[in-house]
């Protein structure tokens, strides 16, 4: 038998749900594991890369909810997990839910505000603006939630048992 995409959808969320907020569930997805990847439709990243984690490409599905399907795909290997947002439908609130970037944003804006306001610059604003620029462009690279990794195989087993509502 081979899983849908919608079984991996609704996998990721309950385990997401089980794990809590502020844990990003990823599943391996491995040659021989029986997902149907023709499900899934065709990959494609929307110009938007994902945080490099050594992946060779990165793919993002739509899904039926707000969130986004996102594959990183490695030569033995596909991860798989939900982005809060759909950076495909909407790359600001992706940004923002995502990743760290408007933490880090109103980090580096402080900072830089800070030495220019040591240093007796008159364009406080503008060292923030940099600030905030730089900031932001770290936080884009860095998750908002720390991973669990399972093994499709292992969800695959949980649904036959019983203990997986996706089943």
């Amino acid at each position: 038998m081979q899983y849908p995409k919608t079984f991996l959808v609704q996998a990721l969320r309950q385990l997401d749900r089980e794990h809590g907020p502020g844990v990003l569930t990823v599943i391996n997805v491995r040659p021989g594991d029986p997902l149907d990847i023709a499900s899934l439709g065709p990959c494609g990243d929307c110009g938007l890369p994902g945080i490099n984690c050594g992946q060779a490409r990165d793919c993002r599905y739509p899904t039926d909810g707000p969130e986004g399907l996102h594959a990183h795909v490695y030569g033995d290997r596909v991860a798989f997990h939900l982005d809060a947002v759909d950076a495909c439908r909407d790359v600001v609130s992706h940004g923002l839910k995502d990743t760290q970037a408007a933490k880090y944003a109103v980090i580096g804006a402080g900072i830089a505000a800070a030495l220019a306001a040591l240093g007796g610059s008159k364009s406080v604003g503008g060292a923030a603006m940099v600030g905030a620029a730089i900031g932001g462009t770290f936080g884009a690279a860095t998750p908002s939630r720390q991973q669990k990794v399972v093994e499709f195989r292992d969800i695959v087993a949980r649904a036959m048992a019983g203990r997986l509502a996706a089943a």
